[in-house]
């Protein structure tokens, strides 16, 4: 069983391609948690796991409690996943190419937890794919948080959905003390734990 706030450490068997235990705060890696408990995408911290390797560990820690039972997944659809192979044999020119719906309106990848598309001079092919994003932040980033990758990429022909609805809030202050991070909002917000708060600032110019 998962305990919610208490770290788990899961072994799988095999690691499934693509699998990213680095823990990139840059471009956070996420999985899928459903089948007992309240369904939740968390961030995977570290592990052993490699992507294909015959076995290895992944650390997580769930929002909630899962009883045993549970089951593991893509938090994606195996978006990220896909990316991170075609990534495999460098960080560019990676070529990924969507499966498209079976029918209107119906979206066959569901999204639970943001994708980062980090290969440079690359292709995420989505001509006839539906995304229905279930995420509450970006559902699809060209890049990552440092900016550093994703250059020259291009997204073509990919429909994403939004299927949440929540209000954000703009950030009125922020501090900064021995590790602990303060952000006070300008209005009342709705944010939960897991939730992240993005900051955009400049430095003054001098006279």
């Amino acid at each position: 069983a998962l305990v919610g706030g208490t770290q788990a450490t899961v072994t799988l068997t095999p690691c499934p391609a693509g699998i990213d235990t680095s823990n990139n705060v840059n471009a956070p890696y996420g999985v899928y948690i459903s089948g007992t408990g309240t369904a939740e995408a968390v961030a995977v911290t570290g592990g052993s796991c490699t992507s294909g390797a015959a076995s290895g560990t992944i650390l997580f820690t769930p929002t909630g409690n899962h009883a045993a039972g549970f089951t593991l997944g893509a938090a994606n659809g195996g978006n990220q996943e896909a990316i991170n192979v075609g990534m495999a044999g460098g960080t560019t020119h990676a070529v990924i190419q969507e499966l498209p719906t079976g029918g209107a309106n119906t979206a066959n990848y569901n999204i639970y937890w943001p994708v980062y598309l980090k290969a440079s001079k690359s292709v995420l092919n989505g001509d006839g794919a539906f995304w229905r994003c279930y995420t509450r932040s970006l559902c699809l980033m060209v890049g990552d948080y440092a900016g550093s990758t994703g250059l020259a990429s291009i997204v073509r022909g990919l429909e994403l959905q939004s299927a949440t609805n929540v209000d954000g809030a703009q950030i009125a202050s922020a501090s900064a003390a021995s590790g602990l991070y303060t952000v006070n909002t300008a209005s009342s917000h709705h944010l939960v734990t897991g939730d992240w708060a993005i900051l955009y600032f400049s430095t003054p110019a001098k006279t």
